[in-house]
């Protein structure tokens, strides 16, 4: 349900942004939290997000961050394509 999801949503977002470094740097993180954060897409959209505003570069100056955030979105493009219906399921 839409009231449902939100809770969802958010069980999954926080501890993804705590992660990926949106409220403090991870660098002091151990070695097991820095590998998951490294996973996560979040963490090169910040990098690249502070880069550009903060350190006035350009998004081209750090292609495997631009890379890392295509493949995700290219694996979430496939696997939305190969699941959503437009026809509700029954049951």
């Amino acid at each position: 349900s839409a009231e449902g999801s939100s809770a969802v949503v958010n069980a999954i977002y926080l501890p993804v942004s705590f992660l990926s470094g949106a409220f403090f740097s991870p660098h002091s993180f151990p070695a097991v939290l820095k590998a998951i954060a490294n996973a996560l897409p979040l963490v090169y959209v910040i990098r690249l997000v502070r880069d550009i505003a903060i350190h006035n570069q350009q998004i081209w100056n750090r292609p495997g961050d631009v890379a890392v955030m295509a493949a995700w979105g290219l694996a979430g493009a496939i696997f939305a394509a190969r699941r959503f219906r437009w026809e509700p399921q029954e049951g």
